[in-house]
């Protein structure tokens, strides 16, 4: 009677090593437009031997890369608009020991 239970437990798990085996081996993707998975399914051929895992890895480390250097040309671009506007701020000319400018804006 014990036996026949482990026996039925073993059973058990074999069916879910195979199901965890077929499921490995299956990718699903829907609500995908057509010509991006086309594009999807061509890159994972051509680069990869149809593993779309890697491809997905693959693209995730290039998103990942692409979003810090949108970080970066961003902070960039906000410094040189902050030093721009420093400059317009600035009066141009020279100043006399009076006070006033001369040659620039006042």
């Amino acid at each position: 009677m014990i036996e026949e239970k482990r026996l039925e437990q073993i059973k058990g798990i074999s069916h879910i090593e195979k199901t965890i085996h077929t499921n490995k081996d299956s990718f699903h993707v829907s609500r995908m437009p057509p010509k991006k998975l086309e594009i999807f399914r061509k890159l994972a051929s051509e680069d990869f031997c149809n593993d779309y895992g890697m491809t997905i890895s693959f693209l995730l480390d290039y998103y990942f890369i692409y979003t810090d250097l949108l970080e970066r040309v961003n902070s960039i671009e906000k410094r040189i608009l902050k030093i721009e506007s420093k400059d317009e701020e600035k009066p141009k000319g020279k100043k006399m020991l009076n006070g006033k400018r001369i040659g620039g804006k006042e």
